[in-house]
C-alpha cells in the first residue's frame, strides 16, 4: 500500500473532521489533539501518539496502528474495523460504541479500557484478541489466549 506523506507543519492545522485517508503518519505526535470525526481510513499510524486525544467518531478502518499509543484516548463510536492494533497501548481508552469487526489486537494492552457497548458485529470471534492484556477494576490482570482467558495475577 502506498501512503500520502503528511508533513509535521501541516499537522499543526488539524481540526475535527480532517480527511487523512491513506496518509503516512508513522510516529507523529497527536497528544491531546481534537480529531473528532476525522477520517484516517487506510492510514499508516504505526508508533503514533494519540494520548489524551479526542477521536470520537473517527474512522481508522483498515489503518495500520501497530504499536500506536491511545493511552486515555476518547475512541467513542470510532470505526476500527479491519485495523491492525497489534501491540497498541489502549490503557484507559474509551471505546464505548466502537466498531471492532476483524480488528487485530494481538498483544495490545487494553487494561482499564471501557468496552461497554463495543460493537464486534458478528461477535467477539471476529476480532483477533490473542495476547491482549486486560486489567479489571480490582487489579486482576488477564491475558487473552486462543479460546481462553488466563488470569496472570490479582488479589
Amino acid at each position: 500500500m502506498t501512503y500520502k506523506t503528511i508533513t509535521r507543519t501541516y499537522l499543526v492545522e488539524l481540526k475535527p473532521g480532517v480527511d487523512l485517508r491513506g496518509a503516512d503518519l508513522e510516529g507523529h505526535d497527536f497528544f491531546g489533539h481534537n480529531l473528532e470525526g476525522a477520517n484516517l481510513e487506510g492510514a499508516c499510524c504505526e508508533k503514533a501518539i494519540f494520548e489524551w486525544a479526542n477521536l470520537e467518531g473517527a474512522s481508522f478502518r483498515e489503518a495500520s496502528l501497530i504499536e500506536t499509543n491511545f493511552y486515555i484516548a476518547n475512541l467513542k463510536d470510532a470505526d476500527l474495523r479491519e485495523a491492525d492494533l497489534s501491540h497498541a497501548n489502549l490503557r484507559g481508552a474509551d471505546l464505548r460504541g466502537a466498531y471492532l469487526r476483524n480488528a487485530n489486537f494481538d498483544g495490545a494492552d487494553m487494561s482499564g479500557a471501557d468496552l461497554r457497548d463495543t460493537n464486534f458485529l458478528n461477535g467477539l470471534d471476529e476480532a483477533y484478541l490473542k495476547g491482549m492484556k486486560v486489567e479489571d477494576p480490582y487489579g486482576n490482570v488477564y491475558i487473552v489466549g486462543k479460546g481462553l482467558v488466563e488470569k496472570v495475577n490479582g488479589k
